[in-house]
């Protein structure tokens, strides 16, 4: 091998690593955004098929959030 194909190789070889530090480096610094996206689309998965089991069992559709009806349940003189 010649000289200048020895320093181009070295070159080359020098370029790669920048280039996998700079992923390895992004990936550190993301990391943990990643993370918080994958447990908040977790949890919304989850509460949404509690959720379903709930209305199958109670037999409502499970988005009762009308409040007026709520609060023609509850005696509030009673207190």
């Amino acid at each position: 091998m010649s000289e200048q194909e020895n320093n181009n190789f070295e070159r080359n070889i020098f370029e790669r690593y920048k280039l996998l530090i700079s992923a390895r480096d992004f990936h550190y610094e993301n990391f943990n955004k990643w993370l918080t996206y994958f447990y908040v689309a977790n949890a919304a998965i989850f509460v949404g098929y509690i959720q379903l089991l709930i209305s199958k069992e109670t037999g409502n559709n499970g988005f009762d959030i009308d409040l007026a009806s709520k609060g023609r349940d509850c005696n509030l003189n009673s207190v």
